[in-house]
């Protein structure tokens, strides 16, 4: 594993170690997200998904199409 993603998931047990979920952001490729889920993050957001969206697009935005990656 190298040393960025050692500390990630380092990062990511000890927040779950605190009884917490943990947001990762930047996410701006599927290989990204795809190596975030593998490390257990509860909440993956960037790029990838949506580009920033305004409050009123952002409640409507499909979250299921996220889900699925």
């Amino acid at each position: 594993m190298p040393e960025k993603e050692h500390f990630i998931n380092h990062v990511i047990h000890l927040v779950h170690d605190l009884g917490k979920k943990i947001i990762v952001e930047g996410v701006e490729t599927q290989e990204q997200a795809i190596k975030r889920k593998e490390l257990d993050a509860d909440i993956i957001q960037g790029y990838y998904y949506s580009k920033p969206l305004p409050p009123d697009e952002a409640i409507r935005f499909p979250v299921s199409q996220c889900q699925n990656d």
